[in-house]
């Protein structure tokens, strides 16, 4: 995955001079804030729904917390970075250049996304866990919108998968 997005990022931003990728990882107070807003946000969007459509349920166990850090480490550098860089980076910034309309190109990003992870079951297609990859790619995509940054919308995508994993299953 990490190969396919550093060839990805080659591709467009050396080669054909994709600008506004946001590949750096220069983090201000302001990115921060945004990727925890947009957490909160799609939080008590998706911990209800998740609920309600048998997606998650509550698992937590105390020793899960002293995980926590390290998961969210890895989830960042392993799972959130390369994702980002390929969906925000590159596929939401490629649906912004082409429809030049941000609320669409957000849209079918979210879209892509969720339908990435359509085979993250089971059962394969598992069309619960498109629906909330799709929400909460809306929430990627507005903190890289926002900050112009992927490395603030990997947190935001980094903090939701540690929290899945820390507290629901």
């Amino acid at each position: 995955q990490a190969l396919a997005v550093n060839m990805g990022v080659i591709a467009f931003a050396a080669w054909r001079r994709f600008p506004g990728i946001g590949y750096r990882f220069e983090l201000d107070r302001n990115q921060v804030s945004v990727a925890l807003v947009c957490f909160s946000a799609f939080a008590a969007i998706a911990i209800p729904l998740g609920f309600a459509i048998h997606f998650i349920r509550y698992s937590f166990e105390l020793s899960k917390l002293a995980f926590a850090p390290a998961a969210f480490l890895g989830i960042f550098l392993l799972v959130a970075v390369p994702e980002e860089v390929l969906f925000r980076g590159l596929i939401q910034n490629w649906f912004e250049r082409v429809t030049t309309r941000r609320i669409v190109s957000l849209m079918l990003a979210s879209i892509v996304f969720g339908a990435a992870h359509l085979n993250n079951g089971p059962p394969i297609p598992n069309y619960r866990y498109f629906l909330m990859a799709s929400i909460a790619g809306i929430f990627y995509g507005l903190v890289w919108r926002r900050t112009g940054s992927v490395a603030a919308s990997a947190i935001t995508h980094a903090l939701v998968d540690t929290v899945w994993s820390a507290l629901f299953r």
